[in-house]
């Protein structure tokens, strides 16, 4: 049996063409509605967010939750695997997690600053 061709329909089917080999040697082209449920939505709590990661017919796509479960940031691209698409989403909640920290440094350096040179 040789898989030729697969296309995702609506909800978890899909529409496959093969190619069986029967037993007298000749070959039949087949065209078949299946079952074919997508793995699901995976949760992970990661530095005081959410990540979830949602599978796709063409890979794995994610977004974040903040604190208080609004939504941070969604990623439409799609990772080949939910492993790689956690990674990236872990990646961008440390580089937002970076960025929250590096501002609030900032803010307080120029709030003492100011402080020493009388501004308030």
């Amino acid at each position: 049996m040789t898989d030729y061709e697969a296309w995702a329909l609506d909800g978890d089917r899909v529409k496959v063409r093969i190619e069986v080999r029967l037993p007298d040697q000749s070959c039949r082209t087949l065209t078949r509605v299946v079952a074919f449920p997508l793995p699901l939505e995976v949760k992970v709590s990661y530095r005081d967010c959410t990540i979830i990661v949602t599978p796709s017919w063409s890979g794995f796509g994610w977004r974040l939750l903040d604190e208080s479960g609004a939504a941070a940031n969604e990623y439409s691209e799609d990772a080949g695997d939910a492993d790689y698409a956690l990674q990236r989403a872990q990646r961008a909640v440390d580089h937002e997690f970076g960025e929250r920290v590096t501002h609030a440094f900032q803010s307080a350096r120029r709030r003492k600053q100011e402080k020493e040179w009388g501004f308030f």
